[in-house]
C-alpha cells in the first residue's frame, strides 16, 4: 500500500515538473539594421585680403590656404596707418576662427642720440610694439569701420600678444551684437588695422617688431 502511494507521488511530482518547464517558454524577435557608417565633415580654411597703407591701396591676395606675408613695412612713423580687410572662407562645415599675433623678433637695432635721449639707454629689445595700435573689427567687406560693426580688440600690439594662447575668437556675423560662428561655404570678413600715433615719441626710432599671424579653425 504505501509503495503505491509513493509511486504515485512520484508521477505527479514529475507531471508537475513538465508543466512548470512549459511556463518558461518567451515570445522573442529580431530586427538588422544593415550598413551603418560614419564619414568625417571637411573644414578647410582659405584667406585672400585687400591692403591700404596711408590711405593708398598696396595690396591683393588673391584666394589662398598658404598665404604670404600680410603686413612689410620698414619706414613707419608717428601718424602712419594702415588697413587690411581679410576675407575668411571656410570650405564645407561652419566652424570659429580665432586670430593672434605670435611674436618672432623684437629689436632695438641701431641707438640713435635722440632715442638714448628718451629711452636714458638702449638695450637690445624695441619698445615699438608698446605703441603700435591694432583695431579689429568684423567687416562687412568694404574695408570700412562702421559704428554698427562688432569692435573685436582695440589695443597695443603687446596687448594683442598677450590675450590669450588662443588669440582674439572672430565674428562670423557683423549683423549681429553676439559673436557667431563663421558659416560653411560662405565669405565673412574681418578689419585689421594699425597705426603708431602721432604723439609716438623717440624712444621707438629704428625698432622693428615681426609676428606670425594665425588664423585657425
Amino acid at each position: 500500500m504505501n509503495r503505491r502511494i509513493l509511486v504515485s507521488v512520484m508521477v505527479i511530482g514529475l507531471v508537475g515538473a513538465l508543466a512548470g518547464s512549459s511556463t518558461m517558454a518567451l515570445f522573442n524577435d529580431s530586427e538588422t539594421s544593415s550598413n551603418n557608417q560614419f564619414t568625417a565633415g571637411e573644414l578647410d580654411l582659405k584667406i585672400d585680403w585687400d591692403e591700404s597703407y596711408n590711405g593708398e591701396h598696396v595690396d591683393t591676395q588673391n584666394l589662398t590656404n598658404n598665404p604670404g606675408t600680410i603686413f612689410d613695412f620698414e619706414d613707419i612713423k608717428p601718424g602712419d596707418h594702415g588697413e587690411a580687410t581679410i576675407s575668411l572662407h571656410l570650405e564645407d562645415n561652419p566652424g570659429w576662427i580665432w586670430m593672434n599675433l605670435n611674436q618672432t623678433s623684437n629689436w632695438d637695432n641701431a641707438c640713435t642720440e635722440p632715442e638714448r635721449e628718451a629711452e636714458g639707454q638702449c638695450g637690445s629689445e624695441g619698445e615699438l610694439h608698446e605703441e603700435l595700435e591694432f583695431v579689429i573689427w568684423s567687416d562687412d567687406g568694404d574695408n570700412v569701420l562702421q559704428d554698427d560693426e562688432n569692435v573685436i580688440f582695440e589695443g597695443t600690439a603687446e596687448e594683442l600678444e598677450e590675450t590669450s594662447d588662443e588669440g582674439v575668437l572672430l565674428d562670423g556675423n557683423p549683423s549681429t551684437n553676439e559673436t557667431e560662428a563663421f558659416p560653411g561655404q560662405e565669405t565673412g570678413y574681418i578689419g585689421v588695422k594699425w597705426s603708431l600715433p602721432l604723439e609716438t615719441g623717440n624712444q621707438v626710432q629704428g625698432d622693428s617688431v615681426s609676428y606670425d599671424v594665425n588664423f585657425y579653425t
